[in-house]
């Protein structure tokens, strides 16, 4: 078995690698398919041109949250593998994991040993109305909105979960021939078909909170839209 390690500060090739090899890990002892939702195959995807958009995605949304200054505390919704908690544990006071399904952060976390300060909500028997509003400094939602047929209740939660001068970071893959030429090279896996909602409908609402900064550029900005808004 691969030594479980813990991911100090370090550079974002070690954590890079140490979370592929992690989520390598987790796949081969899980049943096919059953880590889908929580993306383990794009990050740990054979094919590199696959593995490098979604590392090239989340390293863009790493290097703008270093730029945002000190951080106190620090929402990922959507949590999924826990991809991103590491790199917030040592921007951040406090950070906490929320998902439907915290299996695949358990998973992970046979391999690779989490900072104590990270703490998990699962959103499925429900606990985001208990945390306190204007209470987080930074709330991320990587590739989560487009799964919901109504997602403006949602990001309003997420919003008002902002205290002044927060961040809220939004990912969104972009329904479009470049996109989908995408999905038919990683494979099975990767439809798309329980996507719910499109980007432009998303970007639209989230709009509504304040003015859209973009933090991704050519070519990865054709199969993803990744933006922030500074609560005022």
């Amino acid at each position: 078995m691969m030594e479980n390690r813990l991911l100090n500060d370090v550079s974002f090739s070690v954590y890079k690698q140490v979370f592929t090899e992690g989520i390598r890990a987790v796949l081969q002892v899980s049943p096919e398919r059953s880590l889908d939702e929580a993306a383990f195959p794009a990050y740990a995807h054979p094919n590199r041109f696959i593995h490098s958009f979604y590392w090239t995605r989340l390293r863009a949304v790493m290097q703008a949250i270093n730029n945002f200054g000190p951080l106190d505390a620090a929402l990922d919704f959507g949590c999924g593998s826990g991809v991103m908690l590491p790199f917030l544990a040592h921007r951040a006071s406090t950070v906490v994991g929320a998902d439907l399904n915290l299996e695949p952060s358990q998973k992970i976390q046979e391999f690779i040993r989490f900072p104590d300060k990270i703490r998990f909500l699962n959103t499925a028997k429900g606990g985001l109305d208990d945390l306190k509003q204007g209470s987080f400094s930074l709330v991320t939602a990587m590739n989560v909105f487009e799964h919901m047929a109504n997602p403006r209740d949602l990001i309003d939660l997420l919003f008002n979960l902002l205290h002044p001068g927060g961040y809220l970071v939004v990912s969104l893959p972009k329904e479009n021939k470049v996109y989908q030429l995408a999905r038919k090279l990683a494979g099975r896996e990767f439809t798309g078909d329980y996507h719910e909602t499109n980007y432009q409908e998303i970007e639209r609402i989230c709009a509504e909170k304040g003015s859209l900064t973009s933090i991704i550029s050519l070519p990865f900005d054709l199969v993803f839209r990744i933006f922030y808004i500074r609560k005022s």
